[in-house]
């Protein structure tokens, strides 16, 4: 298995995909003819205690490193919306990444993990034998 990350994790405590936003493309894994991607997704509006409106994006991150915060700060900040770690495969066969429906994750650890499994998991990637 051939590994690129494009982004390492930030330390233990900050491992919630909020922290990742703005950077894209976060890891790759390749196998023989299979690749998989992680990616940053998501759009993120976040109201901070004593604010009244919502901070944006990469703004958001920003002010909540600014005030050294953590994973388990996030649980007492008001999200509108957030985002996410995004899984897409592709062959040697096909052209383009395809996204994984259903498999968004949210910490940085359990994405690079599921990835992995993904990439050696046979009975997946048996639907693109030809």
């Amino acid at each position: 298995m051939k590994k690129e990350i494009y982004i390492q994790k930030l330390d233990a405590k900050r491992q919630n995909s909020f922290w990742y936003k703005g950077f894209g493309k976060i890891a790759k894994f390749s196998k023989e003819d299979r690749e998989i991607i992680i990616s940053s997704c998501g759009l993120i509006r976040i109201k901070f205690p004593n604010e009244i409106f919502y901070r944006k994006n990469i703004q958001a991150v920003d002010i909540a490193l600014s005030q050294n915060l953590y994973d388990e700060d996030l649980e007492n900040l008001e999200f509108e919306d957030c985002n996410w770690f995004d899984y897409a495969y592709k062959t040697s066969n096909m052209s383009n990444y395809i996204e994984i429906d259903g498999d968004e994750e949210f910490n940085y650890s359990i994405a690079i993990k599921s990835a992995k499994e993904t990439l050696n998991d046979d009975e997946f990637w048996k639907q693109f034998l030809r």
